[in-house]
């Protein structure tokens, strides 16, 4: 499941305790503390957020789907152009991670919800031989509550039909008819 995808995209960073050591981060990735001292901040204060793992299977169709490639996509500005306005509490995390995934052999995807001017909504999904992983699912403010998140996961399915897609989440509501578990090895 998710350890494949893991192991697939970041095995040349896995540690002997089973973590990832990712240069320039704080904590390694699958650490209950990686969202919250990357994403959020540097904190010791404790939390009670635990992060589930939300699982979609493989499809049976592809869909139409917009997306590019997450270094067309960066170098044109379009991603920039909605951290910046939405997401200033993450950028600093998005600033390091995204040129870390370019360096990776696994491509990644910027996929989008737009209007005529603005992204709305915008994630960046990984897909390697076993899945998917969506890292970032962003959606503007004004625009939350309008299915846009939903919309996001379904163009990144639609995509890539034949594979299982991954995600965690903080929130319990954000789950869309997934596969919710509770993840084992989010615990130190």
């Amino acid at each position: 499941m998710i350890e494949q995808y893991w192991n697939e995209v970041f095995g040349d960073f896995k540690n002997p305790s089973g973590k990832f050591e990712i240069p320039g981060f704080p904590e390694p990735m699958l650490s209950t503390h990686f969202g919250i001292r990357n994403i959020i901040g540097p904190t010791d204060k404790p939390t009670k957020q635990s992060f589930k793992i939300c699982m979609f299977g493989p499809l049976h169709q592809q869909e139409e789907a917009t997306f590019e490639e997450l270094g067309k996509a960066i170098s044109k500005g379009i991603y920039w152009r909605h951290q910046v306005r939405h997401n200033s509490e993450v950028l600093p995390f998005i600033k390091r991670f995204l040129p870390f995934v370019l360096t990776l052999e696994t491509p990644h995807y910027h996929f989008f919800v737009r209007d005529d001017e603005n992204i709305l909504a915008t994630a960046i999904v990984g897909v390697s031989e076993s899945g998917m992983f969506l890292f970032n699912l962003s959606v503007d403010p004004d625009y939350r509550k309008m299915g846009l998140a939903r919309e996001i996961i379904k163009k990144a399915r639609g995509a890539f039909p034949e594979k299982p897609l991954f995600y965690w989440t903080v929130h319990p509501w954000l789950r869309f008819d997934s596969k919710v578990l509770d993840y084992h090895l989010l615990s130190d």
